[in-house]
């Protein structure tokens, strides 16, 4: 199982995202992007839908990949 931060930078650099236009997107500091990613902060699940809508993945599929059904 990937952490949730772990899926999120995975997905954001092959879309060819950066942080800082991840972060206008979701209206959040850059810096924080980077927190979400790397553990230290905590996703709020009320930008889950923005972020996967940004990304292009729907929320389930974005679920599945930080909780696969084989593990």
């Amino acid at each position: 199982m990937k952490e949730f931060g772990e899926v999120l930078r995975e997905l954001r650099t092959e879309k060819g995202i950066t942080q800082r236009q991840l972060a206008a997107a979701l209206s959040v500091d850059p810096t924080t992007i980077s927190q979400y990613e790397n553990g230290k902060r905590t996703f709020p699940l009320t930008l889950l839908e923005p972020a996967c809508d940004y990304l292009e993945i729907s929320v389930w599929d974005f679920l599945k990949l930080v909780f696969p059904a084989d593990s």
